[in-house]
């Protein structure tokens, strides 16, 4: 029997609580979507990931299996999420619970794009990031590294698709904690099947291009972290993707300065101090490379002294200078290669962070103690959907996040650990000493000033212009004007009144107007024209309040349209087809229940489909480039006239096409001049057929068409008409194009 994915519709509400929003990616075993929270103020979205058992055939003891890891895979990482407690540059677990058989997690969900958006495509394609901007990035993430490491984590999954650059304060967020492995767990080597030890697969967890040698043989450890951070590294200042990075068979190095040689005179050198760093971050065997973030993080303070201190210290707070004090960072001791106690870390995770009400629920327990070679027992995830645990919840939060709670959950045992000390020149006395009598003076000043300040009477316009504003709100245009005109000249907010007035009268106006536009439309049903009119109606509470009731019911019945506009949208954007999701999301009206959804599902597409045309016009300036070099001048212009305004190629394009009109100029011309010959040769056939090939839009091609129909005469002569040898040898000299339509391979390319 065929498994299917079940997934969830768009809408759905789970935990009657989450409400799908988008369905981020499926397989058969867990299914992720963007979901927004109902029971918090502004209805937040937050990402839902899902294993749901109705997918599952229960005929097949092979995906029994699978589906069983799925469920511990997400049990994992809800214990690690909920160890990583609450970080700003990481995920918080908001919720795990079961319900109707299916598992969930729901964890903070971060606004903003990937970073594999900032990083160049190819050494000569993209902007490179200077030696400061590539410092700044490593530090920022190594810091969170730092903190993962210490919880005794190892990410494992580290790639540009999993940090995010938040689009709020634009600070890098490290996500996708799915593949993460306690340090030196052996049952958690970094492979798909860590919970199922007679599963006959074995698949190494991570993307291989950012993947190091030992976490491929499945030993993951803390510097594997670091290697993929370093690849990250050179990418970012080469444009190098470690796919198309080489190495050294003899020594094992990876060879990419040699690689950027000729290109990074034109973008920059890079420096000696942080090639050795990223060198040293990526070198082959995990003993030569750096052993911690904290040590990379020094030689980064070393060379770059001026590198901003962590955002969110790694550690707790103190009155300290960030880079002299000591941290508390759990880290592994000689104790951890003791044998652990037998004890189950998910049955561990149950009790002190779900409860024991949950074991009653999810048995996990018991499933681990079950022959894997059978199909899970129905009593063993009774139907219950009434449960629904949420770690934003009072019982939850005091425990779950806090440290406490971690070390007890089989993390590693915290011990006192330096962070990097960053030197900086100390200041010099005498600066301080005239620093501080500039202050007392200048606080004299401003003590006085103050002093005068209070003799003077109170400024009674701007209470005036508060109490016309509230006016004008509620209704009353010409009192609030009357109250404005009141302000005398010599008030603070005199001129903002004025502007205030001038531009009331000019919104109530166009108020008055939509109204009667949106009255006009509610009498005819037109409830499409109710609501676009109503999105442009200024922002005046008496006027809002007036049409108020038109909205409310011309949004009801315009909801189903709108929804079934933006799940046309989700599946044109399935099939990446980013121009008709826009068109579909433009077309949901404002003020039904979706409006918001469509909206920032709209900047959300816009910039997938400037990504898109991005990639498309580089294929097809490749194509061009590849039709340039069999001289097909004709197809390389076409494709070229294709490639939209807007997109990183667009200047080379033009560059392009002129270069390519000039030279079907060249080879029009010399094919009108092989023409000739033939012509003089009184081959009139060969002739026509060359002067066929002329390309249209060229000088030469009208000339080409008269001769054509002159030279067809020849080929027929009329009866009794003795034909005249015509030599247009003598009409056009000789032409030799030579060299110059032979194409060059261009800079662009990498």
């Amino acid at each position: 029997m065929q498994n299917f994915v079940s997934c969830l519709d768009v809408g759905k509400l789970v935990a009657s609580r989450y409400q799908i929003v988008q369905i981020l990616s499926t397989d058969v075993h867990i299914q992720t979507y963007l979901a927004q929270d109902t029971h918090q103020i502004g209805s937040p979205k937050c990402i839902v990931k899902q294993v749901s058992r109705r997918s599952l055939d229960r005929t097949s003891n092979y995906a029994a299996k699978l589906k069983r890891t799925a469920r511990r895979r997400l049990t994992k990482e809800a214990q690690i999420l909920k160890q990583l407690g609450h970080h700003p540059q990481m995920p918080q677990l908001l919720g795990f619970f079961q319900e109707n058989e299916d598992l969930y997690l729901v964890q903070e969900f971060f606004p903003g794009h990937p970073l594999s958006q900032e990083l160049p495509f190819s050494p000569r394609y993209g902007k490179r990031y200077t030696d400061v901007e590539c410092a700044e990035m490593l530090e920022e993430l190594l810091s969170i590294l730092a903190l993962v490491h210490g919880q005794g984590l190892i990410h494992t999954h580290l790639q540009p698709q999993n940090i995010i650059r938040h689009q709020r304060d634009g600070k890098l967020i490290l996500t996708d904690f799915s593949s993460a492995v306690l340090l030196g767990d052996s049952h958690h080597q970094g492979h798909l099947v860590s919970a199922v030890p007679h599963l006959p697969v074995s698949i190494p967890i991570g993307t291989f291009g950012y993947v190091s040698p030992e976490q491929l043989t499945g030993h993951p450890e803390p510097h594997s972290d670091i290697y993929a951070l370093g690849l990250i590294g050179i990418q970012a200042v080469t444009g190098l993707h470690p796919f198309h990075l080489q190495v050294d068979s003899a020594t094992a190095t990876i060879t990419w300065q040699s690689q950027i040689s000729h290109s990074s005179r034109s973008q920059g050198e890079v420096s000696t101090e942080l090639a050795a760093i990223l060198d040293k971050m990526v070198r082959y065997h995990g003993k030569n490379r750096y052993q911690s973030a904290i040590e990379v993080m020094e030689d980064l303070y070393r060379h770059y002294p001026n590198l901003p201190d962590p955002t969110y210290p790694i550690g707790e707070s103190s009155s300290e200078p960030l880079g002299r004090r000591s941290h508390r960072i759990p880290t592994t001791t000689a104790q951890e290669t003791e044998p652990r106690n037998p004890v189950s870390p998910i049955n561990e995770f149950s009790r002190q962070f779900l409860g024991n009400s949950l074991l009653s629920v999810v048995n996990l327990e018991n499933a681990e103690e079950t022959n894997l070679n059978t199909i899970e027992s129905e009593a063993e995830f009774p139907q219950d959907d009434s449960l629904a645990v949420d770690a934003r919840s009072p019982e939850h939060n005091s425990e779950s996040l806090s440290p406490a709670a971690v070390e007890h959950d089989g993390g590693a045992t915290p011990v006192e650990v330096q962070t990097p000390v960053k030197r900086r020149p100390s200041p010099l006395q005498p600066l301080i000493v005239g620093m501080s009598m500039g202050i007392a003076v200048n606080a004299a000043i401003i003590l006085g000033a103050v002093y005068s300040l209070s003799q003077l009477p109170p400024d009674r316009g701007i209470d005036l212009l508060t109490k016309a504003r509230e006016i004008y709100q509620n209704g009353n245009l010409d009192q609030a004007i009357v109250l404005v005109q009141s302000i005398t000249w010599d008030s603070s907010a005199y001129q903002q009144a004025q502007d205030d007035a001038q531009r009331w009268q000019v919104d109530w106006k166009k108020a008055a107007a939509e109204f009667q536009q949106i009255q006009q439309a509610y009498e005819k049903s037109q409830w499409g024209s109710v609501l676009s009119s109503a999105a442009k109606m200024p922002a005046i509470s008496h006027w809002q309040m007036q049409i108020e009731p038109m909205v409310q019911k011309a949004a009801a019945e315009m909801a189903p349209d709108a929804e079934q506009f933006l799940q046309q949208a989700y599946d044109r954007a399935n099939q990446k087809d980013f121009a008709s999701a826009i068109s579909l999301l433009k077309k949901v009206s404002y003020g039904t229940p979706v409006y918001d959804t469509a909206q920032a599902q709209i900047k959300q597409y816009q910039e997938q489909h400037q990504q898109q045309l991005e990639d498309i016009a580089h294929r097809q300036l490749q194509q061009a480039y590849d039709r340039a070099i069999n001289r097909d001048f004709s197809g390389a212009l076409q494709l070229l006239s294709q490639i939209p305004p807007g997109t990183s190629a667009y200047e080379i394009v033009q560059q392009k096409i002129a270069e390519y009109s000039q030279k079907q100029e060249i080879k029009a011309n010399s094919v009108l001049q092989q023409a000739y010959e033939k012509a003089a040769a009184r081959d009139y056939t060969g002739a026509i057929h060359l002067l066929r090939q002329v390309p249209r839009g060229t000088t030469a091609y009208e000339i080409g068409q008269t001769k054509i129909v002159q030279y067809s005469q020849h080929i027929q002569p009329r009866r009794g008409r003795k034909t005249r040898r015509v030599s247009d040898a003598t009409i056009a000299p000789t032409f030799n194009p030579g060299d110059s339509l032979q194409e060059i391979n261009p800079s662009w390319f990498g």
